[in-house]
C-alpha cells in the first residue's frame, strides 16, 4: 500500500483544515499530521507508520493504523483508489492524503 499527500498542501499549514472540524480522534489528527507533514509526493506504507510508531510509548499496531486510515478515509481526508493490473487483476491500493476533507467523504 503506498500513501502519498496530494500536491496542495503546504508543509507549514497543512492542518488547518482538520484542526477546524469536530469529530477527528486525536490519534487520525496524528497520523494526518505525520504524513502530511512528509515531503510532496511520499510514498510509505503501513509497516512504515508502524516503525515509526514503534519510538513512542504506546507503539500502535498495524490493526490500530489500519483503523486510523479508514476513519481519514470515511471523514473524507484520504481517498482510497484500488489498482489493478493490465489483466484487470487486483494489483494493490494507493492512497491520497488531502489537508481538507474530499467529496464523498463522511463530513
Amino acid at each position: 500500500m503506498s500513501i502519498r499527500r496530494s500536491r496542495t498542501v503546504s508543509r507549514a499549514s497543512g492542518l488547518e483544515h482538520a484542526i477546524q472540524r469536530p469529530g477527528l480522534s486525536f490519534r487520525a489528527l496524528g497520523v494526518l499530521a505525520f504524513m502530511l507533514s512528509q515531503p510532496a509526493r511520499n510514498s510509505f506504507s503501513v509497516s512504515d507508520l508502524v516503525e515509526f510508531s514503534s519510538a513512542s510509548r504506546r507503539r500502535d499496531g498495524r490493526d490500530s493504523i489500519y483503523s486510523t486510515i479508514t476513519e481519514l478515509v470515511d471523514a473524507g481526508y484520504i481517498v482510497r483508489r484500488q489498482l489493478r493490473d493490465e489483466s484487470g487483476q487486483m494489483e494493490g491500493v494507493e492512497h491520497e492524503v488531502f489537508s481538507a476533507p474530499q467529496a464523498g467523504g463522511a463530513w
